[in-house]
């Protein structure tokens, strides 16, 4: 399609926990990386337009600063993808305490 334009997209979201991480499958699907297609018409009103469409490359990463990171990289039940997505420092916050903002 000569009418195709490409671009891409990168999200960076930084999750903040204690120290258990929920849904750790659904956090994997959600940031794994794909790539979409959206019709540049899509208000147009002329059914005969020629479909051009713009191409997204979309990626992300994901962040986790854990209060408690020295139990989560010392402990077997942790896994490996929560452990390889650990900030390397922790503010330590106490409940509703401003270092959870510095998080």
């Amino acid at each position: 399609n000569n009418n195709a334009s490409k671009s891409s997209f990168h999200l960076a979201v930084c999750a903040t926990i204690v120290e258990d991480f929920p849904h750790e499958e659904l956090w994997k699907r959600w940031m794994t990386s794909t790539t979409i297609d959206i019709p540049n018409n899509i208000n147009s009103s002329n059914d005969n337009a020629e479909e051009a469409t713009n191409t997204i490359s979309c990626s992300s990463e994901l962040y986790i600063h854990a209060k408690h990171a020295k139990q989560i990289l010392n402990s077997n039940s942790s896994s490996s993808y929560l452990k390889s997505k650990l900030l390397p420092f922790s503010h330590t916050p106490n409940w509703n305490d401003v270092r959870v903002i510095r998080a």
